[in-house]
């Protein structure tokens, strides 16, 4: 009984231990969606890297996109026919 109680205390720190460690700060990268819309599939890239981000898509013969900065509070959308 009492080496019960040692592994499952064993195992509830070491759980712990690894769930802190798992949380990462991510500050910089590319995100993929296969996205769905007005009937055609595309695939849409969002690149983040500190507090700006882009996101880009095609519709059509639009090549569009979506630039922010959380810091400055602003968005621009550029449209490329």
């Amino acid at each position: 009984m009492n080496n019960f109680k040692k592994a499952a205390l064993g195992l509830a720190l070491s759980t712990i231990g690894f769930a802190a460690n798992a949380q990462k700060n991510i500050t910089e990268g590319l995100i993929t969606y296969n996205v769905k819309a007005q009937g055609q599939q595309m695939e849409a890239k969002t690149y983040f890297k500190g507090d700006s981000s882009s996101y880009q898509f095609q519709q059509g013969p639009a090549d569009i996109k979506i630039l922010s900065n959380d810091k400055a509070g602003f968005m621009v959308v550029l449209v490329d026919v």
